[in-house]
Order: structure tokens, then C-alpha cells, then sequence
């Protein structure tokens, strides 16, 4: 005979999966707009959301461990944004994000810091999501590389997590290129 607290645990662990599925279910989404975020960079330059309006947006939010997952992507982009003019390279936003979240307050400076070095031999600012709450607002994925391409409106237009595979590159950066042009 199964006993209260039987009947009690697995009510809370049904309930849980159900709240779980849901929260899968309506999170961030290829056509929903894009969630208000907050990261800063080494310098400690803030950027959100409402500073990347009215651009295309390329974000990779990656750990230290997952960074070189996507680096043929990276390099595409990087070779569509080289090659534009000034007028196009002003619509476009490239955003890398660390995941710092767990960073032991003390060890912050150093990691800015490294942030610092970092961009200035990656010729792009690096930014730290320090909170968090990026992370959970675009539904991450741990242990790896989360790609997302934003349109000028705000709205997510590709969301991709883990390695995207070479023959699906060119078609990330044809789309990028759509959303450039919009």
C-alpha cells in the first residue's frame, strides 16, 4: 500500500515536470521579441537590449569551455562584417557574452580584466552577464555555444545552441545578411 508521503512526493515531483514542460513550452522562442538584458564589458560600458534596437544583432552567449565551438560561424561573420562599409557596420551588433554569473565577487576585476585582453586581441568588446538573468531570460543551454540573431525590431529571428554544423553556416549568415538589410 503506497502511503501519504508517497502520494505527496509524487504529486510535487507531477507537479514539477508539468510547471517544467509549461516553462519550456513559452520560453524564448524563433519569432518572439527578444528579452531586455543588461551585460557590461571589461571597461565596465553597459550595453541592454534598447541599446542594440534598430540593428541586426549577432549574439553568442558561451563559456569559457564552449567559446571555440562556433568559431567557423564567428569567422563568417566576422568576414561579412569586414567586408561592409562603415554606413552598414553601424546596423549591426556583434555581442559575445560570458556566462559570470558564479564569479566570486573578489575575483571580478580579474576577470575583467581578462575581458580586456581578450577584446583587444579579438578586435571585438567581450561582455559578461553578470546576473544572470540573461542566462535564464534566453533560456540557455549550459556547456554550450547559444547563438541568436536579433532583428532591428527586437525579435528573435534564429536561436541555435551547440555546434551549428559547416553546411548550415552559409545559411546563418545569408539570414544575418537579410536582417542587415531589412
Amino acid at each position: 500500500m503506497i502511503g501519504k508521503r508517497t502520494i505527496f512526493i509524487l504529486v510535487m515531483v507531477s507537479a514539477g515536470l508539468l510547471l517544467w514542460s509549461i516553462c519550456l513550452a513559452y520560453g524564448l522562442k524563433t519569432g518572439s521579441l527578444a528579452p531586455d538584458f543588461r551585460v557590461s564589458s571589461g571597461e565596465g560600458k553597459a550595453l541592454s537590449a534598447k541599446d542594440i534596437q534598430g540593428k541586426a544583432a549577432g549574439i553568442f552567449y558561451e563559456t569559457i569551455d564552449t567559446v571555440k565551438q562556433n568559431i567557423q560561424l564567428k569567422a563568417a561573420l566576422g568576414k561579412y562584417y569586414d567586408a561592409e562599409p562603415e554606413a552598414v557596420k553601424k546596423v549591426i551588433v556583434r555581442l559575445p557574452v560570458i556566462n559570470c554569473a558564479k564569479v566570486f565577487l573578489p575575483l571580478r576585476g580579474i576577470y575583467r580584466s581578462e575581458f580586456r585582453k581578450h577584446s583587444a586581441l579579438e578586435g571585438i568588446t567581450i561582455y559578461a552577464d553578470w546576473t544572470g538573468k540573461m542566462f535564464a531570460d534566453y533560456n540557455i543551454q549550459e556547456g554550450a555555444s547559444n547563438v541568436f540573431l536579433i532583428d532591428k525590431k527586437g525579435v528573435v529571428r534564429y536561436y541555435s545552441f551547440g555546434k551549428i554544423e559547416p553546411q548550415e553556416v552559409t545559411k546563418v549568415v545569408d539570414l544575418f545578411k537579410k536582417l542587415v538589410e531589412e
